[in-house]
C-alpha cells in the first residue's frame, strides 16, 4: 500500500466514524457516507 493511500484511507475512516457518531440526518448519513464507503474501500484494496 502506497502512503498515499494510506493517508486517504485514514482520513475517510475518520470521516466515516464522524459521520456514525455525530450526524443524525436524513441525508448525509445514508448517502453521503454510503459513498464515501465505497471510496475507503477502494483506497484500501
Amino acid at each position: 500500500m502506497s502512503p498515499t493511500y494510506l493517508v486517504l484511507t485514514l482520513l475517510l475512516l475518520a470521516v466515516e466514524v464522524y459521520i456514525g457518531l455525530y450526524v443524525r440526518d436524513s441525508f448525509i448519513r445514508p448517502f453521503v457516507g454510503d459513498m464515501l464507503v465505497v471510496v475507503l474501500l477502494y483506497c484500501f484494496l
